[in-house]
């Protein structure tokens, strides 16, 4: 009873080698076709991902500069508003 339930097991785990053999395989060949193919699209990917990066930084970079001139256009006027002020008899704007 033993060798039969030994026999039993034996070939219960070489079943159980082959399919792991087989699955290995399988994805081996997967990995083999579609790895060069999932690579070429995370690099464009990658590729496109630093193009929104560099249009978001340029885009940051042209809001921060529009706001130092408007803000430099804003003192230059008050500064100006306020020598005009000076110069003349009228009441100041309030």
């Amino acid at each position: 009873m033993s060798s039969n339930m030994e026999d039993l097991i034996i070939n219960e785990t070489r079943k159980f080698v082959d399919t792991i053999a087989t699955l290995n395989h399988i994805v081996a060949s997967t990995n083999d076709q579609q790895l060069t193919r999932l690579i070429h699209k995370l690099r464009l990917i990658e590729q496109r991902l630093s193009l929104i990066y560099t249009f978001f930084m340029a885009s940051s970079y042209s809001n921060t500069m529009r706001q130092q001139v408007e803000e430099e256009q804003d003192k230059s006027y008050n500064n100006n508003s306020n020598s005009n002020n000076n110069n003349t008899n009228r009441p100041p704007f309030q």
